[in-house]
């Protein structure tokens, strides 16, 4: 028998191992060019703020199990002053490791718009620059400017898939979404925090959420990265919470509810073109063509689904009529194929994220020729 279409779409799961390839070095961006600095961002007034600094760069690479980066020298920073203190007021520096890459970190406390100068006094084991500015010490001198600017509005959206394989890729950013959990322990949700200033430029700064959660003890927000702007929400208790801001911005709305709660499924088949691309659902199968079933929770139709898919197990029970052949690479998706004319009856059975609940469905579709 000759299936048509679904060699080149359906995948063997395979491990590839990501090359160590160097990444080129950027140019020192500090004021007197030995420091490497990220301060491409201007930072939010009212908020705090953490920079990364590394010292100048080796020449070489140091690798992790998933990338290499340029190596740079270890500074000893003996001290860190702000020269604007009605900016920005440096609250302290620690070094920090991130694997093999040490960085020295410097806290501070943005107080006002403007800019400043953040000035540093440093040693380097085996950097001896010729003609390089010194302090009365003898220490290495060095700084960088940063620019601050008043907040005008902090918007809080969930972090959704853009990959169009993805469950959840009908999942809002801002609008309303449901969250199915087997329990509320160890669930977390993340979500992104942004702050604009007045002509909608972002702005970098940490330790605040400008948010109000109501009900109040409905959630807890347990981490908060910086860098990315990235706030962890853990729930506390089921149901519906807002998150309203506490000044300009829109509030976001999430439910979050017992996957037991889910009493059928919404099952779909859809045509495929040669690449495993979805052409269009269909509600029949033709002989020797593959199809993909996909199977999510069926839900209100106001909710979208942002957490809690769960597994899917999809077998025949009619495999002299059709069987599931494999899984799409461009979905993850079984892949069924009709042998004969007749009636392919498809058992789904959907689990919860933690395979403590599951919903067990008939499907049945017309094969023809």
């Amino acid at each position: 028998m000759k299936f048509r279409s679904y060699s080149t779409a359906l995948v063997v799961v395979a491990l590839s191992l990501s090359a160590c390839v160097e990444t080129p070095s950027a140019q020192p961006n500090s004021d007197f060019g030995h420091l490497f600095v990220d301060v491409e961002e201007a930072f939010a007034v009212d908020w705090e703020a953490n920079i990364l600094v590394r010292g100048p760069a080796t020449g070489g690479t140091v690798c992790d199990d998933t990338q290499c980066m340029p190596a740079h020298r270890v500074v000893d920073v003996e001290e860190v002053v702000s020269t604007e203190p009605e900016v920005a007021e440096v609250t302290g520096f620690e070094t920090v490791s991130f694997g093999e890459v040490q960085f020295l970190s410097v806290a501070l406390d943005v107080v006002g718009a403007g800019e400043a100068t953040i000035e540093l006094a440093f040693t380097v084991e085996g950097y001896e620059p010729e003609d390089a500015e010194r302090d009365d010490e003898d220490r290495l001198i060095d700084s960088f400017s940063i620019e601050a600017r008043d907040v005008a509005s902090v918007d809080l959206s969930r972090v959704v898939s853009s990959d169009g394989k993805s469950p959840y890729r009908s999942c809002p950013a801002t609008g309303s979404g449901i969250h199915l959990l087997d329990d509320l322990s160890s669930q977390k949700t993340l979500l992104r925090l942004e702050k604009r200033d007045d002509e909608g430029e972002l702005l970098r700064g940490s330790g605040k959420f400008p948010f109000d959660i109501e009900p109040e003890e409905a959630a807890v927000v347990e981490d908060y990265d910086e860098v990315r702007a990235l706030i962890t929400l853990e729930p506390r208790q089921w149901g519906d919470i807002v998150l309203q801001p506490q000044g300009e911005g829109s509030a976001l709305q999430m439910r979050y509810a017992r996957f037991s709660e889910v009493l059928s499924t919404d099952t779909r088949l859809y045509a495929i073109d040669e690449l495993g691309g979805r052409m269009g659902e269909v509600s029949e199968l033709v002989v020797d063509y593959v199809y993909e079933v996909e199977t999510r929770p069926n839900l209100p139709a106001d909710q979208a689904l942002c957490q809690g898919a769960g597994a899917v197990r999809v077998q025949t029970l009619t495999p002299a009529i059709c069987d599931v052949v494999g899984w799409l690479e461009t979905t993850g998706n079984p892949a069924v194929v009709g042998f004969y004319g007749g009636e392919c009856h498809l058992e789904v059975e959907l689990f919860s994220p933690g395979g403590t609940s599951t919903v067990v469905e008939n499907w049945a579709y017309l094969v023809v020729y």
